[in-house]
């Protein structure tokens, strides 16, 4: 069956897989798209359906978090299409100041170790917290608008704080990346990707990040310790070559009571991650069906997890995948 979005002059057709949701064909296919939470809850992929029929998939929405719909809207992220199905989304600028990229400043700056650099952006004064999530990245700028590299700076805060947290990896030979200085100001863009984690949710989470990616598991983390304590998680990562993040992961995951399995940097995610998930379901007797799970990593690693997670049970749609460049 096809799929055709129509976002603002841009018309995308797609053909939409098996237990694919329109979201996620949308997504392999390369096109833009509004989309968050990934779990229905956000309301930001929301779609009129223009023709077409569509069917639900994944668990139902609590009511207090499922989102106010108009007439004729679906969550492209729960549906999947029974016929061919056009739909129209609106160009949905992010809520930042006026639809522009919001400004921070750089609250603190730190190494960790001779190569994590910890960076805190802050809004000047009384602003409101944070939606930003773990999982989800964003592009910085300097106040004339040129690019901050690398491209993509990875979320390692959960939302609800009045700062932005990064841990950013730096190359042997690589600069600290001197437009991050105490005081300056930062543009911050429209977060990339979707959340991993929804405050509202219980059901069982299996973790598995490597490289960068780290920096988006210690986010989630963080979030269980603060809101989700008694939520059931299994972490599985490959380090950083000088363990810094590492054993910071380590400390939240003790806090949290979340098991770890930590690989070396050549180990194949494939059977840790299958020992997870058999693990996480003989403690807690869910079945493996209504587990997320969360994989971010380069293209190999996310293979070998993603065939453990869906050979163990876990639907498609419940696991949230992101590649590292």
């Amino acid at each position: 069956m096809k799929v055709t979005l129509n976002r603002g002059a841009v018309s995308t057709t797609v053909e939409v897989g098996g237990n694919e949701s329109i979201l996620d064909c949308l997504l392999r296919s390369g096109a833009q798209v509004s989309y968050c939470c990934r779990g229905g809850i956000c309301g930001m992929c929301a779609s009129r359906l223009l023709e077409g029929e569509v069917a639900e998939v994944g668990p139902p929405v609590a009511f207090s978090a499922a989102p106010a719909l108009k007439e004729g809207e679906v969550l492209i992220c729960r549906c999947r299409p029974k016929t061919d199905c056009v739909l129209r989304q609106s160009e949905a600028a992010w809520a930042g100041i006026a639809g522009e990229p919001r400004t921070l400043v750089v609250s603190l700056r730190e190494m960790l170790g001779d190569r994590i650099l910890h960076v805190r952006l802050s809004p000047e004064g009384d602003a409101d917290s944070m939606r930003f999530r773990a999982g989800q990245s964003v592009r910085l700028e300097r106040p004339d608008r040129t690019q901050i590299l690398p491209s993509r700076f990875f979320i390692a805060s959960r939302p609800g704080l009045a700062h932005l947290d990064f841990f950013v990896p730096l190359a042997p030979d690589g600069d600290a990346i001197a437009a991050l200085q105490p005081g300056s100001e930062v543009r911050v863009g429209e977060p990339i990707g979707s959340a991993s984690l929804r405050e509202s949710e219980s059901e069982p989470i299996v973790v598995v990040a490597e490289g960068a990616g780290l920096a988006s598991a210690l986010g989630i983390l963080d979030a269980l310790c603060a809101y989700q304590a008694l939520r059931p998680a299994y972490l599985v990562m490959k380090g950083q070559a000088d363990g810094v993040i590492e054993r910071m992961l380590e400390d939240l995951a003790d806090r949290a009571c979340v098991p770890v399995i930590s690989l070396d940097a050549k180990a194949d995610f494939a059977k840790p991650v299958h020992e997870a998930v058999l693990e996480l379901h003989g403690s807690t007797h869910v079945p493996v069906a209504r587990f997320r799970a969360y994989v971010k990593g380069t293209r190999p690693s996310i293979v070998a997890a993603r065939s453990a997670l869906h050979l163990g049970g876990l639907r498609p749609w419940n696991v949230h995948v992101e590649e590292l460049e």
